[in-house]
């Protein structure tokens, strides 16, 4: 598995080209699911309909939703 995987760095660098925002909205170990848009309001409308994730605690590594390209987070609002 080592030999296909793909880091979330390097993930990050492959989306930027192509999306203006990109969050992590669950994971568990090395497994990731990413929501990426080009379209603030889209994604904003799109991120507040999630539940929260459902991630056994012994797998939790890290807030989640959290922003992979930027630091607006769209359940508050864009930061500029």
């Amino acid at each position: 598995m080592n030999m296909n995987e793909v880091m979330l760095d390097g993930m990050a660098e492959a989306i930027r080209p192509y999306f203006s925002h990109c969050y992590v909205t669950w994971n568990s170990g090395n497994f990731y699911t990413l929501v990426a848009s080009n379209s603030l309001p889209n994604f904003k409308s799109f991120m507040t309909c999630l539940g929260d994730p459902a991630i056994p605690n012994e797998f939790v590594y890290g807030t989640v939703p959290r922003s992979l390209l930027d630091e607006c987070d769209p359940r508050v609002g864009p930061s500029s």
